[in-house]
């Protein structure tokens, strides 16, 4: 069986009144405030943390 991963609250933080007009994506409105206690936590003080954050904008 093929594994499906889900973004959880997709809608909520990655759709906007734009992109939900759409059939196909072509590009996602990701936030992109670098200033947040959980980007600078995953970023800073996890190891690989820019790593981890380059592969979960690619999945996205």
């Amino acid at each position: 069986m093929d594994v499906l991963y889900r973004v959880a609250d997709w809608g909520t933080i990655y759709e906007n009144s734009a992109s939900r007009k759409c059939q196909r994506l072509l590009w996602v409105p990701i936030p992109n405030k670098h200033d947040s206690d959980g980007y600078t936590e995953l970023v800073v003080e996890h190891p690989n943390g820019p790593a981890h954050y380059g592969c979960w904008v690619a999945l996205v």
